[in-house]
């Protein structure tokens, strides 16, 4: 055959997958949302994890419509433009990456600037999961999947009558999938990297050549298991009647063990490389380098393998701070952290009173503080109207839990006499961010509840220093 013949027939294959990827595209439809924005509880992980999740269903042929830190209107709006979509396709996605609450055995999904107080708020200014279901049911798509990395702690509970956590269980109407981060009822946790540790490991199967559905979310489970040790436990709710592949026959056939230097191929290369690229876990980096030898990260990755390799053999030798147990102190830092916020004892206040500040959050380096200043609400008084955040490092972190007397003042020693009581007080000193070189008060006991939630989060913070 001639060189022309042979150039003629490359033209025509790429033709040809390129109208099959077309024709896919209006067969399947994907609404992906990542909420991290919040002013309560903010999360640092579901506007890559969207960002993402959407580029890889590009790549699998899907033609997707993507919102970060969507308010209520606009995830309704692009809700109600889904199901338009959903009325001319064959597949339908949805997936958001957020919080997430159950409330009287219904799950909500919370958008950006839902001022939530307690359940009837909740109810108010979220998104029902129900109705996402309802839309994609009545759609009548062979094939419905939804993903929900929402199972993270609820940041509103203290305002709630129930202390039902994480995602109450949904059953998947026929010809649908609904897939959880974690089992029902249970908290996942935010990942430390790019990405949360749930959507990092679905990332990662859903570039696997064997991309039946059942199979990318059992991967998924088994990864997610296996980094966190047992403590979060992916779900799935089936009811699906045929067999659903995530790439395409054409794109099946055609998947190179080495991804060819087109679109798609770089697009997948960089989603995979932004998964693994904070890792210090060497197999990881090795998964790149077997997908992607001749990627565009290629070099760094076996640049990070060869200290990966090193660090691992120091772990091995003992010379490597242990690490066993980290993510679930992190996330129970977390669950404490999150029932004190809002509590004036627990604030550092600006020598004017007029700028406060507040430990919020934790991850695996540090605690996460964040300041504000009052802005005028003559409903609600002071509305927190936030400046700046930072972090306090376990690296260069100092804790000391000490008991201090404090004694009442004003008209009423007058009255009644001075009374006194003893409080628990929890300080840290750091790096200068935020305390300035110095010490500042972290939480203070002062009944059985706030005594003992204190010594545990003094003794969490010892333990993540110590590592």
């Amino acid at each position: 055959m001639t060189l022309r013949g042979l150039a003629g027939r490359a033209l025509a294959a790429l033709f040809a997958a390129a109208v099959a990827l077309a024709a896919a595209a209006q067969d399947r439809v994907a609404l992906v949302i990542g909420n991290g924005a919040y002013k309560v509880a903010p999360l640092a992980n579901p506007a890559n994890d969207a960002s993402d999740i959407a580029a890889s269903l590009r790549s699998l042929g899907f033609q997707v419509t993507s919102r970060n830190n969507a308010s209520q209107a606009q995830m309704r709006a692009a809700i109600r433009a889904f199901a338009a979509q959903l009325r001319r396709a064959q597949v339908g996605l949805f997936y958001f990456a957020g919080h997430g609450l159950q409330i009287g055995g219904n799950n909500y999904i919370v958008p950006i600037g839902a001022d939530i107080q307690n359940e009837a708020d909740a109810e108010d200014m979220s998104i029902n999961m129900n109705y996402v279901l309802r839309t994609m049911e009545d759609s009548q798509t062979k094939v419905s999947i939804v993903i929900l990395d929402a199972c993270r702690n609820n940041p509103y509970a203290r305002g709630f009558r129930s202390a039902a956590t994480g995602l109450a269980q949904m059953n998947a109407a026929t010809g649908s999938l609904i897939a959880f981060a974690t089992a029902p009822g249970s908290v996942a946790a935010d990942g430390t990297g790019r990405n949360g540790i749930y959507t990092k490991h679905l990332l990662q199967s859903m570039r696997h050549p064997d991309s039946d559905v059942l199979k990318v979310f059992q991967r998924t489970r088994a990864g997610v298991v296996s980094e966190t040790g047992g403590a979060q436990t992916p779900w799935e709710s089936t009811s699906l009647v045929g067999d659903f592949h995530f790439r395409t026959g054409t794109q099946a056939a055609s998947a190179p063990s080495a991804p060819s230097s087109g679109g798609d191929s770089r697009a997948e290369d960089r989603v995979f490389w932004e998964s693994v690229k904070d890792s210090n876990n060497p197999t990881e980096l090795q998964a790149y380098l077997d997908q992607f030898p001749n990627g565009l990260y290629a070099p760094l990755a076996r640049n990070r393998l060869g200290g990966a390799t090193r660090l691992a053999a120091a772990r091995q030798g003992g010379d490597e701070r242990p690490q066993q147990g980290m993510q679930e102190v992190v996330t129970r830092l977390n669950t404490i952290l999150t029932g004190m916020a809002g509590r004036p004892g627990n604030r550092k206040q600006s020598a004017a009173g007029l700028v406060f500040g507040e430990i919020f959050a934790a991850d695996a380096d540090g605690l996460r503080f964040r300041t504000w200043k009052c802005a005028a609400s003559m409903l609600k008084g002071c509305e927190p109207q936030y400046l700046e955040g930072g972090k306090v490092r376990f690296s260069s972190m100092k804790v000391e839990l000490k008991t201090e007397e404090r004694c009442s003042t004003g008209p009423g020693q007058l009255l009644f006499g001075k009374r006194c009581h003893n409080e628990q007080v929890l300080v840290v000193g750091g790096d200068g961010t935020f305390n300035e070189g110095g010490w500042d008060v972290v939480a203070r006991g002062i009944d059985s509840a706030s005594i003992a939630a204190t010594q545990e989060l003094f003794d969490l913070l010892k333990k993540s220093v110590q590592q």
